[in-house]
Parts: C-alpha cells; sequence; structure tokens
C-alpha cells in the first residue's frame, strides 16, 4: 500500500480497521502503537505537512509522520540508528536522511554512542544525570565518536520551513534550539525530572523567537496533560509538578505558535 493510499485512509478513518482486519482483530503491539501516536500527531501535522525529525533514531515517529501523508527529513547521526533508517526508508521519496547531528552553530562534536541508539548523547552532563535515575540504570555508553553537526536554521534553508520538528536528543535540546533563528509553527521535545534546567531554558529561547503556548505529554498514555494552552510561567510550574510527584516520569513539552 503506498503513502497516498494510506494517508488518504488514514483521514477517512478506514486505515486502523483494515490493519486490524489483517491481524485477525488481534494486532501486534507495534500496530497498535502507531495507530495511537498517529492519531495524537495528526492536531499538529496536517497532509502535506513538512516534519523535520531530529534525533530520528530508526523512526518510529517517521512512520507516524508518513502515515500523515507528511514529508520526512530524519536526522539522525548514530551509524546503528542511522544504517536502519536507510534500509527501512530506501525507495521511499517522501523520506531525506540526514546522517548529522544538530546543534547551535554547524562543525563536529564528540557523542557518547550508548548500549542502546535510543540513549546516545552529545551532552556528557545529561549522561552522568540519567546514568544515576532507576530507568536507566546499567546502562552504558561504551564509544565516543566524532560526528557532523549542522542546525535547524541550515535545515530549514535546505529542506524549506517545517510544520512541525520533533526534538529527541538526550539533553542536548537546549543546543538544537540555539541554532533557531526563526520561530516555526510546532514542535516537541523531550523532558526529564533530572534534566528540567534544559526544558527551561528551551522554552526561554522559544518564547524569545514568538508568544509560542505550551503543553506536554507523559512518554505513556500519549495525549496533552493540559486542558489549556499554557505560557513560559504554566509550562514551568506543570512539568516542577511533575519532577515534585516523581523523578523517573519523563515525556515531551509541546509548542506552538498562537
Amino acid at each position: 500500500m503506498n503513502r497516498a493510499l494510506k494517508s488518504t485512509l488514514d483521514r477517512l478513518g478506514l486505515l486502523a480497521p483494515l490493519r486490524r482486519l489483517r491481524y485477525g482483530g488481534q494486532p501486534p503491539d507495534w500496530v497498535t502503537t502507531l495507530e495511537t501516536e498517529t492519531k495524537f500527531y495528526r492536531q499538529f501535522v496536517p497532509p502535506g505537512s513538512l516534519c523535520f525529525d531530529v534525533g530520528a533514531n530508526i523512526g518510529n515517529k517517521a512512520d507516524c509522520f508518513l502515515a500523515l501523508g507528511a514529508r520526512v527529513v530524519c536526522v539522525e547521526p548514530v551509524p546503528g540508528a542511522r544504517d536502519v533508517l536507510r534500509t527501512k526508508f530506501a525507495g521511499v521519496p517522501a523520506v531525506t536522511i540526514v546522517p548529522k547531528a544538530v546543534g547551535a552553530e554547524e562543525g563536529t562534536a564528540e557523542m557518547q554512542v550508548g548500549d542502546n541508539t535510543t540513549t546516545s548523547t552529545l551532552s556528557p552532563i545529561w549522561k552522568d544525570r540519567i546514568a544515576a535515575t532507576d530507568r536507566m540504570a546499567g546502562r552504558t555508553w561504551p564509544q565516543s565518536i566524532t560526528v557532523p553537526v549542522t542546525t535547524l536554521d541550515a535545515l530549514i534553508a535546505e529542506f524549506g520551513t517545517p510544520d512541525f520538528c520533533k526534538i529527541d536528543v538526550e539533553g542536548f535540546e537546549a543546543e538544537v534550539v540555539r541554532g533557531l533563528s526563526t520561530p516555526i509553527p510546532a514542535l516537541c521535545f523531550e523532558f526529564h525530572p533530572a534534566g528540567l534546567d534544559v526544558a527551561f531554558d528551551v522554552v526561554d529561547q522559544l518564547k524569545a523567537l514568538d508568544a509560542y503556548v505550551f503543553n506536554f505529554s507523559f512518554v505513556s498514555p500519549l495525549k496533552l496533560e493540559s486542558p489549556t494552552w499554557v505560557d513560559v510561567a504554566g509550562i514551568k510550574r506543570l512539568l516542577e509538578q511533575v519532577r515534585s510527584r516523581s523523578t523517573e516520569t519523563y515525556g515531551d513539552v509541546y509548542a506552538r505558535r498562537p
């Protein structure tokens, strides 16, 4: 089934029932997750959108954006994850893979490669903080590699302004946004109670670009937790409340221009 047909069926509400029919009414977990996340991201990604997937890893979020009829620029510097992306999206013209990290300025940087590709990071401070949490107990970063670094401004110059940008770079989010000089319609970035200073830095930078409003979700269930979109002070207060309840619960902050 090609991408355009999938997108049309999804808009008509037919794609999920067809998937379930294919699996005899008992789809595997990955299908259920894809359906749930695609439904969630529909509010940010209309058909024909351009999405930047910064820290694409193996493309799980890119799958959602494609299902919604978007073009996707997957930015991923970790060799193992990048190779999966190239195989997975070979022959898919709607996907462009950029084998780089994203930061405040173009150049190179040292990346700590985790024993799981999802934990690889350009931030040694984040690595030390997260390694001390229960969620990351036993995780290691056995390799350090030099990776090329681009910026959001450079990506925009090459591909155009994205309608939505997902940023998941393990504690380096503030440096990514530091490389953005013009506001984009909507974006999200990961937060963790062990590094709320990074999240607060990001929302302050976004405030300097435009009058963004904010919301957040936990990693599961994937839904906006605040009944209303809030300003910078409001999102900081909400995230502080999350940290006061648990130092292990993490998720994503969503920002959009009003």
